[in-house]
């Protein structure tokens, strides 16, 4: 059995999707991308010093680092792009799909 790159744990359930800290920093990349694609949902990553910023209008990239970005994973028709964002921009998140698996 292969070993698991990743832990599963249950939040408030306030925003949907997945959310991966520390992405760039603990070289999360891939294993996030495979999360992704397997739950069939959007995922939201932030590196080191990054943080989304939700509010009444949307989202926000807000970093502390001039290098630090939120990045959103799209999974759509059996594909994963990711669109990355710098401080200050309007993160536009994309109506949730409903994941393959519920937890």
């Amino acid at each position: 059995m292969a070993a698991r790159l990743h832990r599963t744990v249950r939040s408030l359930g306030l925003v949907p999707g997945l959310f991966c800290p520390h992405l760039d920093g603990e070289k999360r990349q891939a294993s996030f991308r495979k999360m992704v694609a397997r739950d069939r949902m959007t995922g939201i990553a932030c590196d080191n010093f990054a943080a989304i910023h939700y509010h009444d209008k949307g989202a926000a990239c807000l970093t502390a680092r001039r290098n630090a970005r939120v990045h959103l994973y799209i999974y759509k028709e059996g594909r994963v792009t990711v669109r990355s964002y710098r401080n200050g921009e309007r993160i536009e998140l994309p109506v949730q799909q409903t994941g393959s698996r519920r937890r």
